[in-house]
């Protein structure tokens, strides 16, 4: 392991199932497991993404948005 990292160990699950869930590090990570997809995030950082998916959650329950080109 290099000197700069943080051992991982046993997480607790805090929200979640499939195909998304949620687990408290005890390194102080919070590791978001989106299917084959794992985030792991300081849990400040957790928050802030939690708050703009939390957002993008009631604009998307509001209704349809005008179209824009991706």
């Amino acid at each position: 392991m290099a000197a700069d990292a943080t051992a991982h160990g046993a997480a607790e699950r805090i929200a979640g199932g499939e195909p998304c869930s949620v687990y408290r590090c005890p390194c102080g990570c919070v590791h978001v497991h989106i299917g084959a997809v794992t985030l792991r995030l300081a849990a400040a950082t957790f928050r802030d993404v939690a708050l703009v998916i939390g957002e993008a959650a009631l604009a998307l329950a509001a209704g349809p948005a005008a179209a824009v080109r991706h």
